[in-house]
């Protein structure tokens, strides 16, 4: 049975409308610029305390969504991680809800992570792969025990349904041979993951470390931004998003590798996960390619996610050309460290 049905597009706002937004429930801050969003607008706005993320939900995100990702971010301050803090409204609450041409928003403000993107870098090298493993491995430890009813909810992003986007959205992919390559993958993904869906761990997780997602600032060390895809789903999901991401860019292998090692100091990953870790990838890397061309296409005027199309291609094109069981052996033999992990890359 389907339980996926197709996102929706961002909000439609314009920046006076934001304004008013700020100066009714924040007061007077100063709109700096659009941030990017698949599904929601984001905007930088400052005061003289310092910068702030204003975020407009799309109106399909409930407040109990937004409430789970203020507790988690609570939780992980608390672990000793750098995330933004939520900011409460003029009348204390953390979650606003207003109403803009027609549509009820849920309105929060967030306190601003300084750093850059590691997607910013030209050259992400394996040591900045390290860094995404071990905050993933380390949000995953965590968000251990977390439990919130927001987290219970249907995403694209979540990899349990990961094949039923796929099925849905693929048909937004113009070319004949790409909507063929992807439904191919689907096939052997299917057959792998079937005999595993029951055993594979699950709690809440961050379900986006990404470079995208992580910052550096040399004074405060790393940072993670970007809560909207909290979900309770499969744990290793936690360190999926990143294994995908690494197929974006060159010596992807050695990449993956080094993000996968770092990531199981901190979590001991089953069997059932470790088998899973590589058609997971591949699957993470067909739902991206078939979310953005429909997310283009129902938003043309997103260049958020005009943009990123290019290298999700790649990584797609990337990861179905390995061979699925010579990276199940590589990826346990990361996990499991102690080993070469260079010249175990194949090719």
């Amino acid at each position: 049975m389907t339980i996926y049905s197709a996102p929706p597009a961002r909000p439609v706002v314009s920046v006076e409308e934001v304004r008013g937004v700020l100066e009714q429930h924040w007061g007077a801050l100063r709109i700096v610029d659009e941030l990017g969003s698949q599904q929601d607008r984001n905007f930088l706005v400052e005061d003289d305390k310092g910068r702030h993320v204003l975020k407009l939900a799309n109106a399909a995100t409930s407040t109990a969504e937004l409430e789970a990702q203020n507790v988690a971010l609570q939780r992980l301050a608390a672990a000793g991680l750098r995330v933004p803090a939520p900011v409460p409204a003029r009348d204390g609450r953390h979650v606003v809800a207003v109403t803009i041409r027609g549509e009820e928003l849920p309105v929060r403000l967030l306190t601003f992570v300084e750093g850059a993107p590691l997607l910013s870098h030209d050259e992400l090298g394996t040591e900045q792969a390290r860094w995404l493993g071990d905050t993933a491995g380390r949000v995953a430890r965590a968000l251990e025990g977390f439990d919130h009813p927001g987290t219970e909810r249907i995403s694209q992003w979540d990899l349990q349904a990961g094949l039923d986007v796929v099925a849905a959205l693929t048909a937004s992919v113009p070319s004949p041979a790409r909507r063929a390559q992807i439904l191919e993958a689907a096939e052997w993904i299917t057959a792998r993951l079937e005999p595993l869906r029951d055993d594979l761990v699950r709690q809440v997780i961050h379900a986006d470390i990404t470079d995208d997602n992580v910052v550096h600032d040399d004074a405060s060390g790393l940072g993670i931004i970007d809560f909207g895809d909290l979900m309770h789903s499969w744990r290793i999901g936690e360190l999926v998003p990143m294994a995908a991401s690494c197929y974006m860019r060159d010596d992807a292998d050695a990449l993956l590798f080094e993000t996968v090692a770092a990531f199981a100091e901190h979590v001991e990953l089953t069997d059932a996960e470790l088998a899973a870790l590589w058609p997971l990838t591949v699957l993470r890397a067909a739902v991206l390619v078939v979310s953005g061309e429909h997310q283009v296409m129902v938003d043309g005027d997103n260049d958020y996610a005009d943009v990123r199309r290019t290298a999700e291609w790649r990584a797609f094109a990337q990861t179905v050309e390995r061979d699925p069981d010579e990276m199940d052996v590589l990826v346990r033999a990361a996990a499991r460290g102690g080993f070469a992990l260079r010249e175990l890359s194949p090719g």
